[in-house]
């Protein structure tokens, strides 16, 4: 079993995937997988990712039969994880090579941290950083967690085993 589990969720994304390819075999943690699951794309994404990785085995490629949403797919991403360390990353996104690396040695030294997220770098069209997001420590579900602007989305990596004790 891997170390990290990447879920990457795909809709209409496979001509941005190329960059978030590079960076994921860049990554100086080597002991990953990454499961991407296609939710009913209507154009060629598929086809893009599946020749992208054709020769990787830690990437693994599942498809909804239909167009079946985010919320959908990313609990089913969950679900077909084989690592205790899970982390979602968009299609459009790319991570420093030490990312994976960072996260795992942050949820190792907090075994009570459930979710653990990544600074968000804006970039341009050509990644060039435009601008910086500090991730910021919650303790508790309070008025300051509920007016993130979508910040923790950009890679956030959490432990299946307390996600699991959720409804999702």
């Amino acid at each position: 079993m891997s170390k990290f589990s990447i879920l990457i969720a795909n809709y209409n994304n496979g001509h941005f995937f190329e960059e978030c390819y590079q960076s994921l075999i860049a990554q100086t943690e080597t002991d990953w997988e990454t499961v991407i699951l296609d939710d009913g794309s209507t154009d060629n994404s598929l086809e893009i990712i599946k020749k992208i990785v054709e020769n990787d085995p830690r990437f693994k490629i599942h498809q909804n039969g239909e167009n079946k949403g985010i919320g959908y797919t990313k609990k089913k991403l969950i679900s077909l994880a084989k690592s205790e360390i899970c982390g979602f990353l968009d299609p459009d996104d790319a991570l420093v090579p030490h990312a994976l690396k960072i996260v795992l040695k942050t949820h190792s030294e907090n075994k009570e941290a459930g979710l653990v997220y990544s600074n968000l770098v804006f970039c341009d069209e050509n990644l060039k950083p435009q601008s910086v997001h500090k991730a910021k420590q919650i303790t508790e579900l309070d008025q300051s967690y509920y007016n993130f602007k979508g910040e923790i989305s950009s890679f956030a990596a959490l432990k299946k085993s307390i996600y699991e004790k959720t409804a999702g």
